[in-house]
């Protein structure tokens, strides 16, 4: 995200800043949920507890996923479109060439949308008793309600 944001910001490649946002949208915001969310469960699982108290503490935190989906066909639009200016497309093979990733860029930015699916493995496997609960995980997250723990 950051190379693209100061090539852009150099003009080294024909991208403006506007655009740089709708192709990450809010991709950041999910990403700082998820270091949050990350750490208080592995902190919760290791005092060998249910995830209830992080998922209460962290459902309002969650509704950043309802403006990231709501995005993410603008946002792969946009990256459709940048990949057919050559320069562009280049600098995005370049940048995944040094980073040493196997997937593409449309490929991570689904990467957050792709955590809902672990999020409900993992709970399933630690907290099976409440499996309704954990498969609506998805629906809560996507802003449908909060969950009831």
């Amino acid at each position: 995200m950051q190379p693209l944001k100061q090539a852009a910001a150099s003009k080294r490649i024909p991208i403006t800043e506007q655009g740089v946002a709708a192709l990450f949208s809010c991709f950041e915001s999910v990403c700082k949920f998820h270091q949050s969310f990350l750490k208080a469960l592995e902190i919760n699982f290791a005092k060998n507890a249910t995830p209830d108290e992080v998922f209460k503490k962290m459902a309002p935190m969650m509704k950043v996923y309802t403006g990231y989906i709501a995005d993410q066909v603008r946002s792969t639009e946009t990256l459709r479109k940048f990949r057919r200016t050559t320069k562009i497309s280049n600098f995005l093979d370049e940048c995944k060439e040094k980073s040493g990733h196997q997937k593409d860029l449309e490929d991570l930015l689904d990467l957050p949308y792709q955590r809902l699916d672990i999020y409900e493995n993992l709970l399933q496997v630690r907290w099976p008793k409440s499996k309704k609960k954990v498969s609506n995980l998805k629906l809560t997250i996507l802003g449908v309600d909060i969950i009831d723990c």
